[in-house]
């Protein structure tokens, strides 16, 4: 019942509001070989209390925070502050949209994830970040700072994503020499994924 009362919460506090007869039908459906909804009887009032109790121990245990705090504004104040370039400030989005497919959220705070987002593609870059140790301003160690990095840096690798390129500059010369430094910062970045 639990796992229905989180899709009933979820659908609450989304925008796709959903009645608590659908969410008892399709917990009904997953948990029995049944192919047919169930009926208004004893049997469906029984699970629709259940889904309404579980769903109301998971807003007492989550302290009736149903808002989870997103590290994209924090990613935004950051780069802002740091006056980043467009290529930086593109990794680093990436990156963080990438850190949903991990459970970053759960061990770290909004503000250390968007921190560590920006460290991943300052390293991956090569960008310099103006002050060195911005992310103390911001309450992030450098710890927490570099295993967040690293997390993302490693999912990266295990998915086989590549991180966008920069735009060549114009001319193809230029393009070959962009091409080559690419080539050069893949390869720095997995021997330093090798050394940790």
């Amino acid at each position: 019942m639990e796992c229905a009362a989180a899709v009933l919460l979820a659908c609450k506090a989304g925008e796709v509001a959903r009645k608590v007869r659908d969410v008892v039908n399709v917990a009904h459906l997953r948990g029995s070989a049944s192919a047919q909804p169930i009926q208004v009887s004893a049997e469906f009032w029984d699970l629709r209390d259940a889904v309404v109790a579980a769903e109301q121990d998971i807003l007492r245990s989550l302290g009736f925070g149903v808002r989870p705090e997103l590290p994209f504004a924090y990613l935004l104040n950051y780069l802002r502050a740091l006056a980043a370039s467009p290529a930086l400030s593109a990794v680093a989005h990436s990156l963080l949209v990438e850190s949903f497919d991990v459970n970053l959220a759960a061990r770290h705070a909004p503000h250390a994830i968007a921190a560590g987002c920006i460290h991943a593609a300052a390293l991956v870059t090569d960008a310099a970040l103006d002050p060195p140790a911005w992310h103390d301003v911001v309450d992030v160690s450098r710890g927490e700072l570099c295993t967040v990095a690293s997390e993302l840096v490693s999912l990266l690798e295990r998915i086989g994503e590549r991180l966008p390129a920069r735009p060549p500059p114009a001319g193809s010369a230029a393009a070959e020499a962009a091409a080559a430094e690419d080539e050069r910062r893949a390869r720095d970045l997995r021997l330093w994924l090798r050394a940790k």
